[in-house]
């Protein structure tokens, strides 16, 4: 490693170290090794050199890189590195060729086609929503359901009615009300005897 020039940039803000790193690019700088934080005197620092930089153990450099550089990449990854197009790009993964084990079709293990479509749901079969069904769907509040208490009898549940009473004519008439609301409350079972 051969160096013309180093620096260390310093600022108290990524933004601020991201424009020194810029502006130091522009001049041939390079960027070597990772951003070092201080978190607690909130300092960003990234060293920068010129020169070649080839084997130093950092970022930057002249150091050309192709797909035959990157150790951990298979040879099928490094074909999609290297296709020229779309077309060799699926060949190199298999996909879409005669050697390929992605089949069009429709069941759980085949693909669909681009060009397929699925019916609208029913009681019997599943499937997309209907527009009527979405419609409907949508009109219903939230926590919303059908159900109606019944009226209760001899089981338990519902809520229990009794016979009408009358309301009470006259402050002389409100006793023998009264006495008509309990009894027709007790014989409906509302109210115990």
């Amino acid at each position: 490693m051969a160096l013309d020039d180093y620096t260390i940039l310093v600022s108290d803000t990524p933004e601020g170290l991201a424009t020194k790193v810029k502006a130091a690019a522009a001049a041939g700088l390079l960027p070597f090794g990772s951003i070092a934080v201080d978190v607690s005197q909130k300092h960003f620092a990234q060293a920068m050199v010129k020169g070649d930089v080839a084997g130093g153990g950092g970022g930057g450099g002249t150091l050309p890189i192709t797909a035959d550089n990157i150790t951990d990449a298979s040879s099928v990854g490094k074909q999609v590195l290297t296709a020229a197009d779309q077309a060799a790009a699926r060949t190199a993964i298999g996909a879409g060729t005669g050697s390929s084990n992605l089949a069009i079709g429709a069941t759980a293990t085949t693909a669909a086609a681009g060009n397929h479509t699925h019916g609208a749901a029913t009681t019997a079969a599943a499937g997309f929503m209907s527009g009527a069904d979405k419609a409907k769907l949508d009109g219903i509040a939230a926590n919303a359901n059908a159900y109606s208490l019944p009226a209760a009898g001899v089981a338990i549940g519902g809520v229990k009615q009794g016979v009408a009473v009358a309301d009470p004519t006259s402050e002389t008439d409100v006793v023998a009300q009264v006495k008509a609301l309990m009894a027709s409350l007790r014989g409906s079972g509302a109210l115990a005897t």
